[in-house]
Order: structure tokens, then sequence, then C-alpha cells
């Protein structure tokens, strides 16, 4: 085992609503599942609304785009 260990995939989903929306649901449902199949080996966060943030709901494909969120609807 090496020294350096380059901690879990972040993986951060989001969208352009509450997590009660079934967009939102299901972002979640991805969450868990990639929970349940990796473990440790991945940190799964949400960003339910990207606009309580300051983005546009359009903005989600840019945010993917460069990197700030890993998934989005």
């Amino acid at each position: 085992m090496s020294a350096f260990s380059a901690g879990p995939i972040q993986i951060r989903m989001g969208g352009y609503g509450p997590p009660t929306t079934t967009h939102s649901r299901a972002l979640k449902m991805i969450g868990d599942r990639l929970l349940a199949e990796f473990g440790a080996a991945v940190d799964v966060k949400y960003v339910w609304n990207v606009m309580d943030l300051g983005y546009r709901g359009e903005d989600v494909l840019w945010m993917v785009e460069h990197g700030i969120l890993t998934l989005a609807y």
C-alpha cells in the first residue's frame, strides 16, 4: 500500500429543484446505489438547487462541463 492515498472519488450531483422532485429523488437513488456498490471509495454530495447558490437552472450544463458538478439533470 502506498503512503499517498488519493482518497475517495468525489461525486457531486445537482439540479435546479428541491430534494422532493422526481429528478432530485432519482439523483438520490443513483447516489445510494453508488454508495452501496463502492462504499467508502466514493464521496457522494448533492446540490439540490443550484439557484440557491446564485446560479440559474440552465447553468447546470456549464457546471458539469467545468467540473463543478459531476452529474446534473
